[in-house]
């Protein structure tokens, strides 16, 4: 069974020959072919064809019953943020407002799992790209403003988050339950998050999410100069890292990303691969990025991001509904952490906090119902999604995109 197997509605079970001569002897079932009658077989033709001519073939059982029990058992394990805090300079008018900078540093363990690209394989992914370039970058970050002379105005957080690659379940976290003096995500002016930054090639570097503020362009370009860097523009502030859980709270992010590559989930994602001159330089950036966010005088408003199809990603669909699912929801059904503006569910009235229960013909009782019925959408054409809303169902009619 894969660990994260789940029903999708459909008990199954296998069983070996073995147990089924064993459990329905009335069936007749043919004894194992030993290997030397095998072997005899293959050698004459008439045997074979005599072996093919008893094809398998379904067998009356009847007044036999069997009762089958299956049970799938979560299992619960821990996971942390780390977090270090760089206080602002006493007396600032800024001191309760924050800078974040971010990154995971979680990764796959042994695989395994149906997150990673070498499916069947035990082996260490020792993740170097994904994601500890990006917390290398984090720890070179924090080290640069520790070393300053004097504290900015806007206090700094650097946040290593966990269980990213289980569905941002530690940036979601700390959305949610911010610690203390934090009362919420107002006090956060901006997000600047590292994920696989550590394959910089031909000097380019993807900084993505500029569509959140109309006044992240100038700041990134002038952190940009001297270093020798083509930065590529992205606008939206959705995509599968941390940076997510903030755009959904009206917080405008920076991604810093240096692409995809064939390690990616792999064993083969090796420190010996790792540009670090690119990393060195991707953290020069995310730090003057940083400290112009920290000395502003006004916060950089929030806009909505329009979707970009140039964005990277790392795996698709056919279609495309804008939904993003809480993956730390342990309730029936997919429970949304917000909905992407101008997309098919918000356009449909889907709204953050709704709970999907049902996708055509499927219910949907988890996020692993949720992907197959996804399967079976098609662009352009209308389903009905319901979704509970604060115990009130409410069915959507909703039009599928074309996937990116």
């Amino acid at each position: 069974m894969p660990d994260d197997a789940s029903s999708m509605g459909i008990p199954a079970v296998m069983i070996t020959r073995s147990a089924a001569r064993a459990l329905f002897p009335a069936a007749g079932l043919a004894p194992p072919v030993k290997p030397d009658a095998a072997k005899q077989a293959a050698a004459k033709p008439a045997a074979a064809k005599q072996a093919a001519a008893k094809a398998p073939a379904p067998k009356p059982l009847d007044g036999i019953t069997v009762e089958i029990t299956t049970k799938v058992t979560p299992r619960m394990a821990p996971a942390s943020n780390v977090i270090g805090l760089l206080p602002a300079r006493a007396g600032s008018p800024h001191a309760g407002e924050y800078v974040v900078v971010g990154a995971h540093y979680d990764h796959l363990g042994h695989g395994g799992n149906s997150y990673s690209r070498a499916p069947g394989v035990h082996a260490v992914h020792p993740g170097a790209d994904d994601n500890a370039s990006g917390t290398a970058m984090l720890l070179e970050v924090a080290r640069r403003f520790a070393a300053l002379p004097t504290r900015p105005d806007r206090s700094l957080l650097f946040i290593a988050f966990g269980a990213e690659e289980l569905g941002t379940l530690g940036s979601r976290h700390f959305v949610d339950h911010p610690p203390a003096p934090l009362a919420g995500m107002k006090q956060v002016v901006a997000m600047i998050n590292a994920d696989m930054v550590g394959r910089m090639r031909e000097d380019k570097l993807l900084v993505d999410g500029l569509g959140t503020s109309p006044d992240w362009r100038p700041i990134v370009d002038g952190a940009a100069q001297g270093l020798g860097v083509t930065l590529q523009y992205g606008v939206e502030g959705f995509g599968a890292s941390d940076h997510t859980s903030f755009t959904a709270s009206r917080v405008p992010v920076a991604f810093l990303f240096t692409g995809v590559h064939e390690d990616y989930h792999r064993p083969s994602d090796t420190a010996d691969k790792i540009n670090v001159a690119g990393v060195s330089r991707c953290s020069v950036l995310a730090a003057r990025m940083a400290l112009a966010l920290a000395q502003r005088d006004a916060r950089l408003p929030f806009t909505d991001p329009p979707a970009d199809p140039h964005r990277s990603k790392r795996g698709g669909f056919r279609v495309s509904l804008g939904t993003m699912p809480d993956y730390a929801y342990q309730g029936p059904g997919v429970k949304l952490t917000g909905v992407i503006p101008d997309a098919p569910a918000s356009r449909a009235g889907m709204q953050a906090g709704d709970v999907i229960v049902r996708i055509g013909t499927h219910a949907i009782t988890n996020i692993h119902d949720f992907m197959f019925a996804f399967g079976d959408l098609e662009p352009g054409r209308e389903v009905v999604i319901e979704v509970d809303r604060g115990g009130t169902r409410v069915p959507l009619k909703v039009i599928p995109a074309p996937g990116r």
